[in-house]
């Protein structure tokens, strides 16, 4: 594959995986908003992890195969993806929580 394939297919995914991002990140603030205000952290983070597992699996898929198309392993790769997966969940909690405090 030519250099300009590589990049025209990467440009492709990236622009899929911020659509799919999108989704995913706001099918998780959605199942945040909906949850009882008294859930713990630990209990929402398990849900989060729980939920949105279409979108999930849609963005995990496109995150794995960009880093990949990069030149990273797919060791290295599914390893960032954890990350991915890891700080959306992080973010989502530390918003809430902000969220709580301000109405509270």
């Amino acid at each position: 594959m030519s250099i300009l394939a590589i990049i025209a297919t990467t440009s492709t995914l990236i622009a899929q995986a911020d659509e799919v991002g999108l989704a995913y990140v706001d099918c998780m603030f959605t199942t945040a908003r909906t949850s009882p205000a008294e859930l713990a952290s630990n209990e929402l983070s398990i849900l989060l992890r729980e939920s949105c597992v279409d979108e999930r699996g849609a963005l995990r898929t496109l995150v794995i195969e960009i880093r990949q198309q990069q030149g990273i392993s797919a060791r290295q790769a599914e390893l960032d993806w954890s990350r991915v997966e890891s700080d959306s969940i992080t973010s989502i909690l530390r918003a809430r929580r902000g969220r709580i405090a301000r109405s509270g």
